[in-house]
């Protein structure tokens, strides 16, 4: 309810304490953040509870998948240009690599 009201006045500014969760992503995907932490608090309880550790590798798996489709498919995050890859978000391919490494590792 703070962030809607925040939002609401145009008070969601730089100066909100609120503004790490959010400042790397674009406007439409501000939500993104969630699915982040939803990630890996299911990792962790996979990781914690389940009784074996395949089916905690095969869960970790789907997860990660999941996420990763996610990931690209809404291509949430702040474009900024990369050198290398001309036309290419940085931060989206950082992200990739990132989940990409925890799949296949």
């Amino acid at each position: 309810r703070k962030l809607r009201a925040l939002r609401a006045t145009e008070m969601l500014t730089a100066e909100s304490s609120y503004v790490s969760l959010f400042q790397w992503y674009e406007p439409k995907a501000a939500w993104f953040e969630a699915v982040h932490m939803v990630r890996k608090a299911l990792l962790i309880l996979s990781t914690v509870f389940l009784p074996s550790t395949s089916l905690e590798a095969a869960l970790s798996l789907v997860i990660n998948l999941t996420f990763l489709a996610i990931l690209v498919r809404t291509e949430p995050l702040v474009f900024y240009p990369c050198s290398l890859f001309p036309g290419k978000n940085l931060f989206l391919l950082s992200e990739v690599l990132i989940a990409a490494t925890t799949v296949f590792g």
